[in-house]
């Protein structure tokens, strides 16, 4: 019980956003549009609606959920004790989380008030900079079942744990950084060179820890 609450003691940047985020989303409900985009296509333009409720506050509800969702996660994990060896990253992971997630509701939720926003541009340049911030950190991730690159080869050894993810957050930096330029590019060849990005980071990491792997057991 003592550690739950210094836990939620320590978030309080956390909490301090999503109280923010609901401020906002209360503020901006009587404002909305009889119908609410809530979805793009990759040009930037609005193919899915949804009503005023939705668009203030179903991604407030989806943040604020996920966040519990992450302070449950260690209790679950069979390898619990792990989280102790990386007790301020999975902070860090939490607070990027919600980071991300208000700013592109404010994002979303000004779009849907009329401001000209791109959000081909804006959602390329935000997932870009989460992959920037997450490449940084990625390395002091220690093994578990929910937090990090889980595959078959990285939850059997550590060592290849390790590896994995000190050559994936090299990748991710990377990618971020490759993605953000297609973010500020936009239009088909910003598009292109963000998907290569995304793609490069999903995969290579995979792919190194099967050969990290194969090369310490054969």
């Amino acid at each position: 019980m003592d550690e739950s609450r210094e836990t939620l003691r320590q978030d309080w940047p956390v909490w301090l956003l999503l109280a923010l985020d609901l401020a906002v989303s209360i503020y901006a409900y009587p404002h909305l549009p009889a119908r609410v985009p809530i979805h793009w296509d990759w040009r930037g333009q609005p193919n899915r609606w949804g009503s005023p409720f939705t668009g203030a506050f179903l991604t407030f509800l989806i943040t604020a959920g996920v966040y519990l969702l992450f302070l449950i996660l260690p209790r679950l994990d069979p390898r619990r004790a792990n989280y102790a060896r990386f007790t301020d990253t999975y902070r860090f992971l939490r607070l990027i989380f919600v980071l991300f997630m208000v700013g592109l509701h404010w994002v979303t939720l000004a779009g849907s008030l009329g401001w000209p926003v791109p959000m081909d541009r804006a959602v390329m340049t935000g997932v870009s900079a989460l992959f920037l911030v997450l490449g940084n950190v990625m390395g002091r991730i220690r093994p578990t079942w929910f937090v990090g690159i889980r595959t078959p080869w990285t939850l059997s050894d550590e060592g290849v744990w390790t590896r994995t993810h000190r050559l994936g957050g090299r990748v991710w930096v990377v990618a971020g950084l490759l993605g953000i330029v297609g973010g500020l590019i936009g239009g088909p060849a910003g598009q292109v060179a963000f998907l290569a990005a995304m793609v490069a980071a999903g995969v290579i990491p995979v792919v190194y820890s099967y050969l990290a792997f194969r090369k310490v057991h054969g």
